[in-house]
């Protein structure tokens, strides 16, 4: 296992095997090496988010149409009796209040990990363990009537802040605190909407590496590595327009994941 930040590599050789531990310099979580060498997995800090398709610029509520049409796909809050969404067609939303995360990512430009449905844990919010602020988290959807294979890459956000907020899909009465990831707008980049990455080019379940299929949960895990190959191609995409701006911003990604990968700043 190699690390490029002295401290990291020192408390990893050190072998800590009753608890994780966090690297004062660069501030990476470090797994007990036993787990490590047990799964092969180190997580790196980045993210990546199942955003559910809206067609309203992820700045509002979806139209009728998309909305029938996550609803017919199965997408599971759409389909929740104590999803509000409709509702907001006449009160409108806001950055304070929305029946969903899509629906303002673009007005908050956040996104959360989601609470807990489940009767015994209903309302819990679910943590985002290994993320670090500092890190990248890449927004990925599907339109209705595509398939998970066509899953691509929109947005990626430089995360400022990871912690808790009020959760707008909270079910009933109660309002929960959920996890939120918050961005750096100046080191974040909503792409070119001509511009889409496939997200399963770079991405491998574990268990099943030729599967693509992400299941349950709102989140994964990106290594180091495979972010460096998502900029790298998203840099070869945007030499093909005018927009320098969006150049200069993966730019600055690409050289902070190459000189020091488990770099926070």
């Amino acid at each position: 296992m190699e690390f490029k930040c002295p401290k990291c590599a020192k408390i990893y050789d050190e072998d800590y095997q009753r608890q994780n531990r966090y690297c004062g310099d660069c501030k990476m979580r470090l797994i007990p090496r036993a787990d490590i060498l047990s799964t092969g997995f180190l997580h790196d800090g980045n993210l990546a988010f199942k955003c559910t398709y809206n067609d309203k610029g992820f700045r509002d509520i979806c139209s009728d149409e998309v909305y029938n049409a996550n609803k017919a796909a199965g997408r599971i809050w759409c389909n929740d009796p104590n999803s509000r969404c409709r509702e907001f067609k006449k009160t409108g939303i806001s950055k304070a209040s929305s029946p969903c995360y899509e629906s303002t990512l673009f007005l908050n430009w956040s996104f959360g990990a989601g609470i807990k449905r489940g009767e015994k844990y209903c309302g819990q919010p679910i943590n985002i363990k290994e993320a670090h602020e500092g890190k990248l988290a890449f927004l990925t959807t599907r339109h209705p009537n595509q398939t998970e294979k066509e899953r691509y890459i929109f947005d990626f956000l430089h995360m400022k802040r990871i912690g808790n907020r009020l959760d707008p899909t909270s079910p009933g009465e109660a309002i929960s605190l959920s996890m939120f990831v918050e961005r750096e707008p100046s080191r974040s980049l909503r792409f070119d909407p001509q511009i889409r990455l496939p997200f399963w080019r770079y991405y491998q379940n574990r268990n099943s590496p030729s599967k693509e299929h992400w299941g349950t949960g709102l989140y994964r895990y990106l290594d180091d590595d495979t972010v460096r190959n998502i900029l790298k191609d998203l840099r070869n995409e945007y030499e093909k327009t005018p927009d320098t701006a969006a150049l200069e911003t993966i730019d600055f990604q690409i050289t902070r994941y190459s000189t020091n990968p488990c770099s926070n700043q």
